[in-house]
């Protein structure tokens, strides 16, 4: 009978349509993935599009998107749909046996399964071999990187969840139950995001996560370019961990399915909290019959009074049967419960936010929260919808005197105050979150601000479940539709579809910042939200117009019923809703189209390949360079614009005439320059200005070496309505923040040409250095900073809104006030610098308070220290002041004196996460720092400090000494900083903490590796690759001073720092590279340790270390540890492919014991010299040892750098 049953299962689902249908959309779907750029699932570059790893995660993503809802369309229903047709009866009468029954039906559905699911590698494999592919971008095409991963990854996944959803679908009998366990499987991964914020927690997260997304991920997780091409995923580590654990949680849930399924008829009818009971089926048997009873008389109403009555009703009804039935409950439970859990990892972090409102509410509205309150909407939108046609009471109700849609309409409202009563108790959470840290300043404005907007964009999604569900007349295709626009909307941008009009539910308010408020302005937010609240209401009217009422459903008898019901009420409706969808519309478009120009991805793509076609040849052509700037700029904060004058001076100082000056202004359509001048004749070319923003000014007489002359300019930033992109982070209200770059720049800007290889040669352009090379002699003579000017005299006047302060680099010469051109007040702020800076500065306005401390280093003059930060945000002001002292105080000692007076942190919003140092002043992200939640325990680590100590840094290795702008220029600048910075905090922290920040370092570096889609560089031509100068940087020179000496390495960068500062730039003739800073460490280096130079700076070397066995026994008062390790090391080109290199190398071996605070204690750290792959190494220690390893801080690249260290047995 098994057997008949499977063969049913199958020939039914054979014959369905669906099951093509499922077919040819993962087959479709797979192949736009590759054969086009509809839909994107792989990066380009240097990873080939069919590459192995990208095969693999493609199909596990489709999986996670489209696979569920398929897999539960199958699955789930295999049971269940013998109850919803009533024909379970016909099975449980007969002679089959249940495990038949269960297998039967569990087995022929899954082989149906299988065969929809290999439409994903045959799309995949098909594509790859369609003849519009590049072959520059692709691997020759072999069938078992589509095979391999459906056979080890596709198929155990897809029996996982079918088990899953067969078995709660079997025990429950309810589709609504089905889908509901859809969304516990996404809140089950999404509850891992917190965890995997943090390194020690990834494991725990991989292994939790069903669909196996967060286990690939690890276990690939440092595999470089070279690796993602060629490697199959093997079936092992935490990946086949993951697989074993849910295997077995999937036959055991199999197993109890046939242990406890009823093969009997159930009443599934719905009871207080969505199920009847056995016992209240019982029970109903046993009813008595009730009396007669005397029926009340009936006044019967059908005015507006009585149907606003019936409405408000049926809007408490239908919200009492959401929060009554069992999956509701179930899903806000766990809803809150992530919540929580969510605010309560986010203060684990080693440097947590302060629990302002801005930093809860982001969490309740734009987390895992707020999408479970979207995904428990968009369900029961579709659940009352079919409601009473579920329980067969739709006739009943249709018969009753309501006008069409009122119920709908009811429905529709229910289902919103269900989810903003569930955004109240978020709020109610967050404000207890926000006491049980002892934070008192809660802001309700804020929170109901927040809630609001997002009922407001949820509402939009939530018509638009309504209108389809009416629109199509099916649940699940109504779900499916709804699934496609939350995921694939946005596809919609590859076929050009980018302007907020033809995106859905496009608007948003920015981010929020305790200084400015929102980023964008609320008008255009408000536009574009009437826009396509105006839209699904269309789309609702249609769907009432078309809405089932009686027994027929089918399109015809549907369209006669919309003509008849299209009376004078939903006539008006309709041509409310259209007139107010074409007129916002034409506001949006008039403000984003008409004021502003809108381009799409295509468009800009095709100005800068037009930018670089027409202007690259002027970039062979001799500029003059910037020698001084005198500024005068007006900012209106309020009004997001300003006005500027200026005067630069010029100077030739190549060896060849000067014929042309080439003039760049920052390419914005806001920006405009209504001036320029030169203090020498000559002829102003405008050709390019209108369309790169680009001017020629050919002089009459060429500009002999030596030569200057003056340029003169005056400009305007003007914001006009709103725009398609948002408004600007950088002028805002309060804490305006804008640069050089808003000024003209001479010269070609290569900047702006196209970055991206793969669009480049689409493009018929050459491939991208991303730096010129170290002995470029162009780039060596250029700044990194800019290469328009060496160093410039500065000086600038800032103007600004009365209640706010105006900083810029320099020293404040005086300030004043006076009305405005509008005759409103306004501050000046006169700034001049006593020395030449790189011609590199930034203005910051906002309103500001200061404090301010005059600090003596224990090396050099006095410096005045100086915190300009928003009022409420003074919690970490004696950090940073600290921050600053001790980099003063060391910096100045080891590197030579600081070149200025005073050094000034500046607050600006976190709309940009980032902090800047420019010449005496450090423009510093509001949530780097000030907001931080910083803990002085022992096992955590102060970023405040930390960011200053390496902002501060900037002020040498920068600012006095810059860099070439060749490959390895970051290494001088950033690399430097980072040890710079590092050298401070080991005063200040122990070794075991310095570990748990090399450890962070190391993880971020080896992931950068895999992200790299160009070419990997060793340190020394770094290529500004952050993962490369910031991370791997920190590790190879916190080694450096570990190997050779810190006194050394600082005796090295103090005698670099002397010959290549900018005072010298005239006599060396050229900038610095990395060469002249490697040279210094060699000649600090002794013979024997040269190599660790060449592994760290000159190489990309990996170690892979290990511990394999650590022992210990007593020794007297002392323990004996004995260590078993094994090292190995690898020398790795641009993509990653690694070759064995003899090892020879001086690694540490160290001992742990137990610390104070439960905090490990270096007992023994000394270095060995290994040569052999395994070796067995015996130490003493006084104190009883806890752990030991090989590398135990991290100071070498180790691939798997998680066995370094191991528990003594």
């Amino acid at each position: 009978m098994l057997l008949e049953i499977l063969r049913f299962e199958w020939a039914y689902r054979r014959g369905r349509p669906a099951t093509y249908i499922y077919f040819g959309l993962l087959f479709l779907i797979a192949f736009l993935s590759r054969a086009t750029d509809v839909i994107q699932l792989s990066a380009g570059g240097q990873l080939k599009q069919n590459a192995s790893l990208g095969t693999a995660t493609s199909m596990v993503v489709l999986l996670f998107v489209f696979g569920t809802f398929i897999i539960s369309a199958v699955m789930g229903v295999a049971i269940v749909r013998d109850n919803e047709n009533n024909t379970e009866s016909l099975f449980f009468t007969t002679p089959v046996r249940k495990a038949d029954y269960l297998f039967g039906r569990f087995l022929g559905s899954f082989l149906i399964l299988l065969l929809i699911l290999t439409g994903m590698p045959l799309g995949m494999w098909i594509a790859d071999l369609m003849p519009w592919r590049d072959a520059d971008r692709m691997l020759p095409v072999r069938p078992i990187i589509y095979w391999q991963p459906f056979l080890t990854l596709a198929v155990p996944h897809a029996f996982i969840m079918s088990v899953i959803f067969f078995s709660v679908g079997a025990l429950s009998r309810r589709m609504v139950v089905i889908f509901t366990q859809g969304l516990f499987f996404l809140i089950l991964y999404f509850s891992g995001q917190a965890l995997l914020s943090q390194i020690d927690n990834r494991d725990v997260a991989a292994r939790l996560d069903i669909f196996g997304i967060r286990a690939l991920s690890e276990l690939t997780r440092y595999w470089p370019v070279a690796e993602q091409n060629y490697r199959l995923v093997p079936m092992e580590g935490i990946l086949l961990e993951n697989r074993l654990i849910w295997l077995a949680v999937a036959l055991a849930l199999l197993a109890i399915t046939y242990r406890i399924f009823a093969f009997r008829v159930m009443n599934t009818g719905t009871g207080k909290l969505g199920f009847l009971t056995r016992k209240q089926a019982a029970n109903t048997e046993a009813l008595p019959v009730p009396p007669a009873l005397t029926l009340p008389r009936v006044h019967q109403q059908f005015n507006w009074t009585a149907r606003f009555t019936v409405f408000r009703r049926m809007v408490a009804f239908y919200a009492r049967v959401v929060y009554r039935d069992m999956p509701f409950i179930a899903l806000a439970i766990s809803g809150f419960a992530l919540l929580v859990f969510t605010l309560y990892q986010e203060t684990q972090v080693d440097t947590p936010q302060l629990p302002l409102t801005s930093e809860i509410v982001n969490v309740i509205t734009s987390n895992i929260f707020s999408i479970i309150v979207l995904l428990i909407g968009v369900m029961y939108a579709g659940e009352l919808v079919w409601r009473e046609r579920a329980i067969r009471l739709a006739q009943i109700q249709d018969a009753m005197p309501l006008p069409t849609g009122l119920t709908y309409l009811a429905q529709f409202v229910a289902v919103l105050l269900v989810m903003a009563s569930l955004f109240i108790g978020a709020v109610g959470i967050g404000m207890l979150a926000q006491l049980a840290q002892g934070y008192v300043q809660i802001e309700p404005s804020l929170y109901a601000k927040e809630v609001a907007t997002t009922m407001l964009s949820l509402s939009i999604t939530i018509g638009l479940a309504f209108a389809v569900q009416l629109l199509l007349n099916n649940k699940f295709a109504g779900h499916a539709v709804i699934i496609l626009v939350l995921f694939g909307w946005d596809q919609l941008r590859k076929v050009g579809l980018e302007h907020p009009l033809t995106q859905f539910d496009s608007g948003g308010t920015g981010a929020y910042s305790d200084l400015n408020g929102y980023l964008n302005p609320i008008g255009g937010y408000l536009w574009l939200k009437t826009y396509w609240l105006a839209f699904v209401g269309l789309l609702l009217v249609a769907g009432l117009l078309l809405s089932v009422r009686g027994t027929e459903e089918s399109i015809n008898i549907r369209g006669q019923q919309a003509r008849r019901r299209l009376t004078r009420p939903f006539a008006i409706a309709l041509g409310a809703v259209a007139v107010l969808l074409l007129s916002s519309g034409a506001v949006v478009y008039y403000n984003t189209s008409v004021l502003n120009r809108f381009e799409t991805e295509s468009e800009q793509e095709a100005w800068s390949v037009e930018f670089e076609k027409v202007l690259k040849p002027y970039a062979r052509e001799p500029q003059p360079k910037i020698t001084g700037v005198s500024l005068d700029v007006d900012l209106f904060p309020s009004q997001r614009g300003f006005s500027a004058t200026g005067t630069y001076k010029l100077q030739n100082r190549t060896k060849q005439p000067v014929k042309a000056i080439y003039v760049q202004l920052y390419p914005s359509d806001d920006l405009h320059l209504t001036r320029l001048t030169f203090s020498k004749p000559g002829r102003l070319d405008s050709t390019y200005a209108g369309r790169f923003w680009f001017r020629l000014y050919t002089l009459a007489q060429p500009l002999q070496p030596g030569d200057s002359l003056q340029m003169t300019f005056a400009e305007r930033y003007t914001t006009r309505g709103f725009t398609a992109d948002g408004a600007s982070s950088s002028i805002i209200p309060n804490g305006t923040f804008i640069d050089q770059q808003y000024f003209p720049t001479l010269g070609y800007e290569d900047r702006y040409e196209l970055a991206d290889d793969d669009k480049r040669k689409e493009n018929n352009l050459p491939e991208k250095e991303r730096l010129p090379a170290r002995n470029d002699p162009k780039g060596l003579v250029q700044g990194a900073l800019g290469d328009d000017a060496d160093e410039v005299d500065f000086a600038i006047t800032v103007s600004t809104e009365a209640d706010q302060t105006a900083v810029a680099p320099g020293y404040l010469q005086r300030t004043w006030e006076k009305p405005g051109p509008d005759g409103q007040p306004r501050r000046y702020f006169s700034y001049r610098m006593d020395r030449p800076i790189a011609n590199f500065y930034a203005i910051v306005s906002a309103r500001f308070a200061i404090r301010k401390e005059l600090y003596k280093p224990k090396a050099g003059n006095p410096v005045s220290l100086e915190i300009y930060y928003h009022p409420a945000h003074a919690e970490n002001l004696d950090r940073m002041m600290r921050g600053m002292k001790a980099s003063l105080d060391y910096y100045s000692a080891n590197f030579g004196p600081y070149q200025h007076r005073q050094l000034r942190l500046l607050e600006f919003p976190r709309y940009r996460g980032f902090a800047q140092s420019f010449a005496n002043t450090v423009p510093f992200a509001e949530g780097m720092g000030f907001t931080q939640k910083i803990s002085d325990e022992p096992d955590k680590i102060d970023y405040a400090f930390y960011v200053t100590c390496h902002e501060t840094a900037h002020q040498w290795w920068g600012h006095q000494v810059e860099s070439a702008n060749v490959q390895g220029g970051t290494l001088l600048i950033e690399a430097l900083s980072q040890y710079s910075a590092l050298m401070v905090m080991k005063q200040a922290y122990p070794k075991e903490m310095m570990q748990k920040f090399l450890k962070n370092e190391l993880n971020d570096y080896l992931s950068g590796r895999s992200f790299e889609r160009k070419k990997e560089r060793p340190l020394a031509t770094v290529e500004n690759q952050q993962y490369i100068h910031y991370n791997k940087g920190s590790l190879a020179m916190f080694a450096l001073q570990d190997y050779v000496g810190e006194a050394n390495v600082n005796r090295a960068l103090r005698s670099f720092r002397d010959k290549w500062n900018l005072d010298q730039l005239a006599q060396n003739g050229r900038y610095p590279t990395s060469a002249d800073l490697i040279a210094e460490f060699r000649a600090v280096t002794p013979d024997s340790l040269q190599s660790v130079i060449t592994d760290m700076f000159e190489t990309i070397t990996l170690f892979e270390n290990k511990v394999d066995k650590v022992t210990t026994k007593p020794a007297g008062k002392a323990y004996d540890v004995t260590l078993t390790v094994s090292a190995a090391k690898f020398r790795a080109d641009s993509l990653g492919n690694e070759t064995p290199v003899k090892l020879n190398d001086l690694i540490y071996i160290g001992v742990y014991g137990e610390g104070k605070n439960d905090q490990d204690k270096l007992l023994f750290y000394r270095k060995y010299r290994l040569t052999k792959p395994k070796e067995t190494i015996t130490v003493r220690v006084n104190e009883k040892p806890t752990r030991a390893g090989i590398d135990p801080l991290n100071l070498l690249v180790d691939r798997n750098s998680g066995d370094n260290v191991k528990t003594v047995e």
